[in-house]
């Protein structure tokens, strides 16, 4: 029987390129070891995101979450990687595992160990098979899938790195075919850990994640990397900003939005009646439009709690404003939408109707910790693209 939230992928069906689709480029191994490490936020940047979440805290301990379709994104996009070296290609596996030793000693320097999960998963929404509508989706798909050469290049570098980090101590893969925030939550409620939490990632799917605080009181915290004219522009994304952080992300227009009060607990409205482009589920209106909705949810004094008594009140609201323009824009299933959106309840199907066991492998697989054999590997397989053994290998 086919679960409720099944990952699909849509086929470009033959379409022809459109305007503003990416160009197919040819790149280097070395160019894309470049373009990789430049989405790793900077020492100064960290030190200054970290102290404005946890202060002075006294913890020795935190997880990372590496959301690795986020980086690798615009590789499958629209890159064809051109390798001179057959007997050497290992310009993923390396670059990843640096940037986990980027990370890991920033932290280490500052007397905290880490333990570092790799997620890798993709941007298609779980869809309700029960009550689907192509209405909910975007026009588009993906016109710029990637080529056959790129994508058996990734695959062999996936699974070349799932391999050597079974070697490598305090570092996982998690590698599934379920989409990709979902499954960072799932691994987090898996992990079950007792240890600060922070999920690197440029998904602003992600940002959902920290609205709903851990049982364990401890924090979760997006870092978002972002770079803009040269400089280290990466923000973090709380309880306290997610829903700002989200409607910043989606006012793509910067058209003129009302003063609206931040509140967690609306972000999962806001998305259901304005969409997510990365996940390519459309809005049912513009970004203003949606911010006034969570406006008119204050002036009327609608408990929020109440998911079914809310999104009642936001389908009146939708259908006071889309009636106004023709009966060509139908309403769909508002509640459809909230479940689409809803990443906590995605999550969960993932643990208890899909692939419990499967995470649970992937969090205790082979671990034969054998620092001395990626020292070796190094020296033999890796001369191209060098690991950063020192910054790897001490977690202490």
């Amino acid at each position: 029987m086919e679960n409720c939230y099944t990952m699909r992928s849509y086929s470009t069906g033959g379409l022809p390129p459109q305007k503003g689709d990416s160009i197919i480029q040819t790149i280097t191994e070395e160019q894309l070891v470049g373009s990789l490490y430049g989405s790793c936020i900077t020492y100064d940047r960290l030190y200054g995101l970290t102290k404005s979440i946890f202060g002075n805290c006294q913890d020795t301990k935190l997880d990372i979450y590496l959301d690795l379709y986020s980086i690798l994104k615009s590789v499958y996009n629209n890159t064809v990687v051109s390798m001179h070296d057959s007997g050497n290609n290992n310009a993923i596996v390396s670059t990843i595992l640096n940037i986990c030793a980027h990370y890991r000693h920033f932290y280490q320097s500052n007397g905290v160990s880490t333990n570092i999960y790799i997620v890798f998963g993709s941007n298609d929404a779980f869809i309700n098979t029960t009550a689907r509508s192509f209405d909910i989706m975007f026009d588009y798909k993906r016109y710029n899938m990637p080529t056959d050469s790129t994508h058996m290049y990734i695959n062999s570098q996936l699974t070349a790195l799932s391999q050597l980090i079974s070697y490598t101590p305090d570092i996982y893969f998690i590698r599934t075919i379920y989409e990709g925030a979902p499954s960072i939550l799932a691994t987090m409620n898996l992990v079950n850990s007792s240890n600060h939490s922070i999920i690197i990632t440029k998904n602003p799917y992600n940002f959902l994640i920290p609205t709903q605080p851990r049982g364990n009181g401890k924090k979760v915290v997006v870092f978002r990397p972002k770079k803009y004219k040269g400089q280290d522009s990466s923000y973090y994304v709380d309880h306290t900003n997610a829903l700002s952080s989200l409607i910043n992300n989606n006012n793509t227009s910067k058209q003129q939005l009302p003063q609206y009060i931040e509140d967690y607990r609306k972000c999962i409205y806001f998305l259901t009646t304005n969409g997510l482009k990365s996940r390519y589920i459309r809005g049912r209106v513009n970004c203003a439009q949606a911010v006034s909705f969570l406006n008119r949810l204050d002036a009327e004094n609608v408990d929020i709690t109440n998911v079914s008594a809310t999104l009642n009140t936001i389908h009146k609201y939708e259908k006071e404003l889309l009636s106004r323009k023709g009966p060509k824009d139908k309403i769909d299933n508002i509640t459809q939408r909230y479940y689409m959106m809803d990443i906590f309840a995605a999550a969960n199907n993932i643990i208890n109707n899909i692939s419990e066991a499967y995470f649970r492998n992937c969090l205790n697989i082979n671990r034969n910790i054998n620092p001395s054999f990626i020292v070796h590997l190094n020296n033999m397989k890796f001369t191209k693209f060098p690991l950063e053994i020192g910054k790897l290998l001490r977690n202490d």
